[in-house]
């Protein structure tokens, strides 16, 4: 299950300017909901499971922050498929509009990780074009409001495209097993 990267990236995500607040764990907690189901493999159902227990009371604290984060990274060292790190990406971007707004420390860390994962995220045509936004973006080492905004609006357009997406390759899956 690719998506479970989905689940790995939200959490890094929500996590790059190191504060999570009521909207992130809201939509951390919608994407469980939404995806337990599609969770087959036991170290899969184990994450979603921690998370679960980490949001039973509705607050991410410190420890559990970080017990998160070295789970998702756990999971990611036993993970070999490259186009899974695109399912991150994706995940990293929800983490980051979950909560309506992009600030200069979510863009650097988002550089960050694009420059690490870089190799495999530039032969998806729109990684490789948000790669360059990014850059261009921080090429004069300042955020600024506008640009804060523009990258705000750019991003949610990508994830709203990504899960349209999603939905059709299943509808379409579906109609081709004779299923729906």
């Amino acid at each position: 299950m690719r998506n479970i990267n989905e689940l790995v990236g939200i959490i890094k995500g929500i996590n790059f300017d190191d504060i999570i607040n009521d909207k992130e764990v809201v939509r951390l907690q919608s994407w469980v909901d939404k995806n337990r189901n599609l969770a087959y493999e036991p170290h899969q159902a184990e994450l979603i499971k921690m998370v679960d227990d980490v949001l039973e009371d509705h607050i991410i604290n410190e420890e559990e922050k970080k017990m998160l984060l070295e789970k998702a990274e756990s999971f990611l060292k036993e993970s070999d498929d490259n186009i899974a790190n695109v399912y991150e990406l994706n995940g990293i971007i929800e983490g980051i509009v979950c909560d309506g707004e992009v600030n200069e420390a979510e863009v650097y860390r988002l550089k960050e990780w694009m420059n690490t994962y870089g190799d495999d995220i530039r032969n998806h045509k729109p990684s490789a074009d948000l790669c360059k936004i990014i850059d261009d973006i921080l090429d004069d080492g300042v955020v600024t409001e506008e640009e804060q905004f523009m990258l705000l609006d750019m991003l949610s357009d990508r994830i709203n495209n990504s899960q349209f997406e999603t939905k059709l390759d299943y509808l379409c899956k579906l109609v081709r097993n004779r299923r729906n």
